[in-house]
């Protein structure tokens, strides 16, 4: 459990443990790459599964790295969004998550929800 830094091309992940703060992307042990920070939240795939690989790698490049995300659905009122299943549940989601940030309404923790949610209600 904790952080983890993935390799797209190698189809890997390290845990790097929970505090966020000292968290730093490294290379990737196996190929040299630079490997990508993700939320502790994030599930790898197993190896051979290279569909679901293609999915992270997907969301990973649009600016998806397993944190949670929230939709206001009324003032005060916050529902998570359900991170996608398959490659064409990824699609629709990044266009989700687009327009979300455009609106300012996507929250990376739990914490901020309920901080939000307690502000708007003031």
């Amino acid at each position: 459990m904790g952080y983890k830094n993935i390799c797209l091309e190698c189809r890997t992940s390290y845990s790097k443990g929970n505090d966020y703060q000292n968290q730093v992307e490294s290379n990737c042990p196996q190929c040299g790459k630079k490997m990508i920070l993700v939320n502790h939240k994030f599930k790898p795939p197993k190896k051979s599964d290279t569909k679901n690989w293609e999915m992270v790698k997907l969301l990973v490049e649009n600016g998806f790295k397993f944190q949670a995300v929230y939709e206001q659905i009324e003032k005060g009122l916050f529902l998570k969004v359900n991170s996608p299943k398959n490659l064409n549940d990824a699609k629709e989601f990044i266009k989700k998550i687009q327009s979300l940030k455009s609106l300012n309404i996507s929250h990376t923790s739990v914490s901020i929800l309920f901080v939000n949610a307690k502000d708007c209600n003031n």
